[in-house]
């Protein structure tokens, strides 16, 4: 009887599948706020701030990830919760958890550095949303990503339904991922790009980036129903050139923010207009760039998303007439970019995302209703007929396989 109960033991453990830690959200951190964003947030001292989050992948036990990679002092919290929200971060009654590092609530992360949580069982459901709140007992200069969150007055509020009396801020979140344990054959699709993959343009806490809205169309989809669709754009951010508010160059923040990804299995690279138009701006005259270093810097990514055994996909750069940084000769340089990641051969698949968004009339300007306004920049509706056509493409090349 006891080999017997030993037998059925086992057999229900190999039944168990494998199971490893994958990225149900990313937010890559970058070292400052730009100085255009004049409400923007930039310091913290007695207060609790609350990141609503959405999770691109169901989750029972998760982590939480603190980046301060870019800041040049330690952060102190003194304490992080996690519950199930809403996208305006009200908390679901009864879900409040609070975190710990190491064992301790209280921590210090220190410069240059990223901290993990202990990882706690806590279920949500796919596309469910979290609210991580920290608080920051004292005056702190946080280096993350560019957020929407909600400011608590003085004090710790962290456990709080809702933040009575703050107010919502763009300001730099510190949480650079949320990664769950999920089986192994769940995979992460990395969106890499500046503001138009972020979303600028798009309903504030709608969750209607383009990688969002490509998340929730792959779900439905057979191949790719258990994927994770996640956000590396940083506003600002270019291939050849790090800026202390637009974070590393996409040549540097590679390894960071795609390759090391837990469960990274393919990435979608839309970047390059802001090489491209920066360039013809008087105070960047110096970081001006040609189509032929793009097209060199999309080589070496192929290369190095290869070696690793991730396909990559080449996003064409979308019309930007208009744009406060448009030149003739800037879209003379688009073309020559997008001929070469449409007609070169090197990515694994290409999204037209050009195509999708522009004027037929007039195709250096995006299509009037899918303007956000600023001639740069897509709306909703942009970033829906975008995820239209990387969702396309993606179960195209399933059928090819």
């Amino acid at each position: 009887m006891k080999i017997l109960t030993a037998i059925l033991a086992l057999l229900a453990i190999a039944e168990i599948p494998e199971q490893r830690w994958i990225a149900a959200f990313e937010a890559p951190p970058v070292s400052g706020i730009p100085a255009d964003f004049d409400r923007a947030v930039r310091r913290y001292e007695n207060q609790t701030v609350r990141q609503p989050i959405r999770l691109e992948v169901a989750a029972s036990r998760l982590r939480v990830v603190l980046s301060n990679d870019l800041g040049n002092a330690p952060v102190r919290i003194a304490d992080v919760r996690i519950a199930i929200s809403d996208a305006q971060g009200r908390l679901a009654a009864g879900s409040d958890r609070s975190l710990s590092f190491r064992g301790k609530r209280t921590t210090i992360i220190p410069a240059r550095r990223e901290l993990t949580s202990d990882a706690i069982d806590f279920p949500v459901e796919r596309f469910g949303h979290v609210s991580v709140t920290i608080f920051y007992p004292e005056a702190t200069r946080v280096s993350g990503h560019l957020s929407r969150l909600f400011l608590s007055p003085p004090g710790d509020h962290g456990s709080d339904a809702v933040i009575a009396e703050g107010h919502r801020s763009l300001g730099a979140g510190i949480i650079s991922r949320i990664e769950v344990m999920a089986p192994v054959d769940r995979m992460v699709l990395i969106a890499m790009g500046d503001s138009i993959t972020d979303g600028v343009g798009s309903t504030p806490f709608g969750d209607l980036s383009w990688p969002q809205q490509l998340g929730r169309r792959l779900a439905a989809t057979p191949a790719y129903a258990q994927w994770s669709v996640v956000n590396a754009g940083i506003g600002g951010n270019r291939l050849l050139h790090d800026g202390e508010m637009d974070g590393p160059a996409g040549l540097n923040r590679f390894e960071r923010d795609v390759l090391a990804i837990r469960g990274a299995r393919a990435i979608i690279l839309l970047q390059g207009v802001n090489d491209i138009g920066f360039g013809a701006q008087q105070a960047f005259r110096l970081e001006a760039v040609k189509p032929a270093e793009i097209i060199s810097a999309y080589r070496r990514l192929i290369k190095r998303a290869h070696a690793k055994g991730l396909k990559i996909y080449g996003a064409t750069i979308t019309p930007f007439e208009g744009a406060d940084y448009y030149s003739r000769e800037g879209e003379m340089a688009r073309q020559a970019v997008n001929q070469f990641i449409r007609r070169g051969h090197a990515f694994d698949g290409i999204l037209d995302m050009d195509l999708a968004v522009r004027t037929p009339e007039n195709p250096q300007r995006l299509l009037s209703k899918f303007d956000s306004g600023d001639h740069l920049h897509p709306n909703d509706s942009g970033y829906q007929a975008m995820a239209e056509v990387a969702e396309h493409v993606l179960n195209s090349a399933v059928l090819q396989q």
